[in-house]
């Protein structure tokens, strides 16, 4: 499990433990744990854990049980059967690829017939090799071309709709693409299709048209291009906006570069970059509009843990139009003189700002000391903060104090809104996870001790159960805690997290193992904790069932009176 994790982030031994960054939210401090021996991870700062299923289900995003089993069977080079029994879901995930895969051939097919579609690939310079090479085709502009095709071929209605391929109204399924060139998104390692992106020709909106999340695709943990970029990254990604300005870099031999699935980026697919390269040259569109967004894709870059440059494009609107207009050795060009985050932002904030003007100097003064005080290198910070301080042409240790300040107030603000949300989550205020704790805290809490206690030491499992405890899954009142129990009450000794991964969501499987982890480190966790916890409960639903006789009691009294009167 510690080598499977170290691919994703370092990690450190810790006492018996393996500690490190965690890979799924941003942090300075590391407070990812791994336990070799138990075979479970868990993060002290945002709450995930699990086994290494769960892991590669977050990592990898595998949201089914099946699937995650299948990712590690294929590194150990288990084959594991398609038919997985239980595992079965309504739809089920293959049977979404291969209709993705089919229609992907129908829409190159559909390419060739079409003069629009041919047209339109000559006046945008687009060859048939590049276009071979990404599987680009055309989505023919009738409503129901492409389902008509895919009915012939086999493919039921719940399977076409499930897979963003078809829309419904009143009157059945109708295509969702129509009258576009189409883009495969394929997954990382490039086996299956997993949805598609669609550009109009010519006229109307929305420009472009994105598959929606399905069971086999979610928009903000996938890069389009990626499949292709990961054999060439280990040293830097290009990020563009769009499909075409990825296509058309990839055709100038450019073949690092991705984009964001029609959406703004996002720190899952920050994060899927940082498992491939170490820096980032952003590349997006040379509008406002783009430059907006190149600002807030620093901040989730940065935070992931990335360097990253912004590639500044001169005399074209895109890094498409630019490489046409003047080829790649002008492209390479733009990414040797690419700028850093801090002079990206402080030319965007300088600009049209009169130095001469005290007003005008001063608020763009703090405007930059919220800048530099977001980086998080002191000797980075501080080499800007000199450099700032030079070119407006004010002290360096004004603006560093300026720097300090903001850093100090950003701390205690987060300071004061971590303890309200320990204190709110204490009481079990905006539980997502098991809301039936929100005024039932006197008795969630022991519950997820005894859930702690049984998960670090199962052999306590049948004690609890057919010992003088006599732990029964009724004496639980939330339902989130009775089930896991019951699970446990069925595994007994040979309770691990791994073999419940099929019967709990990701959000309670990082519940269970947090109820674990926060037992780790007691001294107390036998069969005399397990008692007086099953005792709180027992306390609690006792006083609940009376005060629920009292008010029924009190309702019939009132029925009585007003039937006299």
């Amino acid at each position: 499990m510690v080598g499977l994790i170290s691919e994703y982030t370092q990690l450190r031994r810790s006492g018996k433990n393996w500690m490190g960054l965690c890979p799924f939210h941003s942090e300075k401090t590391g407070s990812f744990s791994v336990d070799a021996e138990d075979k479970l991870f868990h993060c002290f700062g945002c709450g995930v854990g699990g086994s290494m299923f769960s892991f590669v289900g977050l990592a990898e995003n595998l949201p089914a049980f099946s699937d995650q089993v299948r990712f590690l069977g294929k590194r150990c080079g288990i084959e594991v059967p398609e038919d997985d029994g239980g595992y079965r879901e309504t739809v089920p995930r293959e049977k979404i690829r291969e209709a993705n895969k089919e229609a992907a051939r129908f829409f190159f097919s559909s390419l060739t017939s079409s003069s629009e579609a041919l047209g339109y690939l000559k006046k945008r310079e687009l060859g048939m090799p590049l276009v071979r090479h990404f599987g680009i085709g055309y989505a023919p502009a009738g409503w129901d071309t492409l389902y008509k095709h895919m009915k012939h071929q086999g493919f039921d209605d719940d399977v076409l709709f499930a897979s963003s391929l078809c829309r419904k109204n009143e009157k059945g399924l109708y295509d969702y693409f129509r009258n576009r060139l189409m883009f495969p998104i394929f997954d990382e390692s490039g086996d299956n299709i997993v949805a598609f992106g669609g550009r109009i020709i010519g006229d109307g909106k929305p420009k472009y048209l994105n598959s929606t999340d399905t069971p086999v695709y979610t928009k903000s943990r996938v890069l389009f291009g990626m499949n292709f970029a990961r054999k060439n990254c280990t040293e830097s990604l290009i990020l563009c906006e769009g499909y075409m300005d990825t296509v058309a870099l990839h055709g100038a031999g450019f073949n690092n570069a991705v984009a964001s699935c029609g959406t703004a980026l996002t720190s899952e697919q920050a994060r899927l970059m940082k498992k491939h390269t170490k820096k980032v040259y952003i590349c997006y569109d040379a509008d406002e509009a783009g430059q907006t967004n190149a600002q807030k894709a620093f901040e989730i870059l940065n935070n992931a843990g990335l360097e990253c440059s912004l590639v500044k494009v001169y005399g074209a609107k895109d890094p498409d139009e630019f490489i046409k207009k003047s080829g790649a050795d002008a492209f390479r060009k733009l990414i040797e003189n690419s700028v850093s985050r801090f002079d990206f932002e402080y030319g965007r904030i300088v600009a049209g700002v009169n130095m001469s003007d005290p007003d005008q100097k001063i608020k763009a003064a703090d405007r930059i000391a919220v800048v530099l005080s977001k980086i998080n290198g002191v000797v980075e910070r501080d080499i800007y903060t000199r450099r700032a301080a030079e070119k407006m042409g004010i002290t360096y240790e004004g603006l560093k104090n300026d720097v300090v300040r903001i850093i100090r107030n950003r701390d205690k603000s987060e300071a004061k809104q971590q303890n309200r949300e320990i204190i709110m989550s204490t009481l079990g205020y905006g539980d997502r996870i098991n809301s039936e704790a929100v005024g039932s805290r006197m008795a969630a809490s022991p519950e997820e001790a005894i859930i702690g206690i049984l998960g670090l030491h199962p052999e306590l499992i049948a004690e609890a159960a057919d010992g003088d405890v006599g732990l029964k899954p009724d004496d639980f009142v939330t339902t989130l805690n009775r089930r896991v129990f019951e699970s446990m009450n069925e595994l007994r000794s040979d309770f691990k997290i791994s073999f419940i991964g099929d019967r709990f969501s990701q959000d309670e499987i990082s519940r269970i193992t947090g109820c674990i982890e926060a037992r780790r480190f007691l001294s107390s966790n036998g069969t005399e904790e397990i008692k007086q916890c099953v005792r709180k409960v027992r306390e609690y639903r006792s006083e609940r069932e009376l005060s629920l006789d009292d008010l029924l009691r009190q309702k019939r009294e009132k029925d009585k009176k007003g039937e006299r009167q």
